[in-house]
């Protein structure tokens, strides 16, 4: 009981912590891939829709906006977690701008926060368009969570105090 103790008490002191970036730090392609799929889905850090083409001022008519709208419905994209729903037609995904955004998201774990972003020379134009765009929502996080981190974590605790 004495060597458990100890053992409890290095966890609660930070031990605990550290696990929990490790896996993170392990997982960062889980998470861009999550927050790619997301994208994808046309939604948002706090789960909201990304406003349609037809709310976009970019274009001049719906005109313009439908026919872009069906340009973008009949691009092809694979998502490799189908957690999202289907997206509208008219809702954007940023994939034509792959390059300025899917391409260019990265992750920084740390101080016990998971931060998504994306190192694009339109991020600015983008966060002031859609706000909220980057980050993990809760449908993604909870998959995240309990299809993925959870496992590893009781993992290592457990290995830990069965020493």
């Amino acid at each position: 009981l004495i060597e458990l103790n100890k053992r409890l008490k290095q966890l609660r002191e930070g031990l605990m912590v550290k696990y929990a970036e490790d896996i993170l730090k392990q997982d960062v392609s889980i998470l861009l891939r999550l927050q790619k799929d997301q994208l994808l889905s046309g939604q948002k850090q706090d789960g909201k829709s990304l406003p349609s083409y037809y709310q976009d001022p970019f274009f001049k008519s719906q005109i313009k906006a439908a026919r872009y709208a069906q340009f973008k419905d009949r691009l092809i994209f694979d998502k490799v977690y189908d957690i999202f729903g289907t997206k509208e037609m008219e809702t954007p995904n940023l994939i034509v701008k792959g390059s300025l955004v899917h391409d260019r998201l990265f992750v920084q774990i740390g101080d016990g926060k998971i931060i998504i972003d994306a190192n694009s020379p339109i991020r600015g134009q983008l966060i002031a368009k859609y706000n909220n765009l980057f980050g993990l929502n809760q449908t993604a996080l909870n998959y995240y969570l309990n299809t993925f981190f959870i496992v590893d974590y009781r993992k290592k605790i457990e290995n830990f105090l069965a020493q």
